[in-house]
This record gives C-alpha cells, structure tokens and sequence, in this order.
C-alpha cells in the first residue's frame, strides 16, 4: 500500500546507488504524504491462520508533511499447519517541512520486529528473531540533496535446532 513505483536498473549502477550496486539495483519507491492526503486500513487473511494487516496515512498541511504505518502479519507453518511459522510486525514514520519553494528538509524511521520458523534443505528447524531498524535524515535545495541514514539489525543469537535433520 505505500509504494508508488518499483525501479529496475540493470548492470552497474554504482556512480548512482554505492559501489556495491554491480549487478542492478531494485528502487523502491514510497508513496509521498501528498500522495496518500488520507488514510488506507487493509486486513487479508488466508489458508494457515495467515493474517496481513497495516494501517497507513499521510497528509501534506501547507509546508508540513508527514506519513504513518503499522502492521503485522504472521502465518502458520507450512508442514505443521496448527504451529506458528513466522510473525512480524512493523511500524515507520517521515516528517517533512518545505523550508521554501526549492528547499527542504525530512526525517523517518521505523523498526521491524520478526520472529521466524527457518528449515535448509532437511538440516532441521531454527528460531530466527530480532529487531531491524532505521533513521534517515535529508536535506534539499535546488538540485543539491544531502542524506544521511543509520540502519541496525539486533538478530538473537540462532536457537537451538527445533527439530533435527529429517529423512
């Protein structure tokens, strides 16, 4: 629900996106406040206790602008359709003011909370969980833009094996 258009940019593209863009890089890129100007609830559910929920909004009030969103989802294991396989749930945020008709600044951030039922190839069941997050901050006046960003993983340490190698 909050994204506007997805870019694919074949070969390198490390001048634009980094020197590790060497093989493409897949932009995603999110819906603006003045996109969204309201709010957007959604609820899927499915086969396995599977459930997708989120709750987004965005409004642009003279030169504030700001966008919310929450959500989870969560679905049972896929051999086990009574056990939990994996659950997550998010939540980011982006305010922005227009310091003029050609300059601006904004920050965003949000976190992501997982928790995941993992298997390879018949070498057994693992726990992986942890906390994702992010924090952006950018600036721009006429055709110069500045950004900076700070992004964090908290992984637990793997769990012990659930279930051993199977047959």
């Amino acid at each position: 629900d909050e994204i506007d258009r997805i870019e694919v940019v074949e070969g390198p593209a490390s001048a634009v996106y980094g020197p590790n863009a060497v093989s493409g890089v897949i932009n995603i890129i999110t819906k603006t406040p003045e996109q969204l100007q309201g709010g957007k609830v959604t609820y899927t559910g499915g086969e396995r206790s599977t459930q997708q929920g989120s709750l987004l909004y965005g409004k642009k009030d003279g030169p504030v602008a700001y966008r919310l969103n929450g959500g989870w989802s969560s679905a049972n294991q896929f051999d086990h359709a009574s056990s939990l396989g994996t659950e997550a749930g998010l939540f980011n945020g982006l305010v922005s003011y227009d310091l003029s008709d050609n300059s601006g600044i904004s920050l965003s951030g949000g976190f992501n909370n997982y928790n995941s039922l993992n298997s390879v190839n018949g070498f057994g069941l693992w726990v992986d969980k942890g906390l994702t997050s992010f924090t952006q901050a950018d600036a721009h006046y006429k055709g110069l833009r500045l950004r900076t960003y700070w992004n964090g993983a908290r992984p637990s340490p793997p769990s012990d094996l659930v279930s051993g190698p199977s047959n």
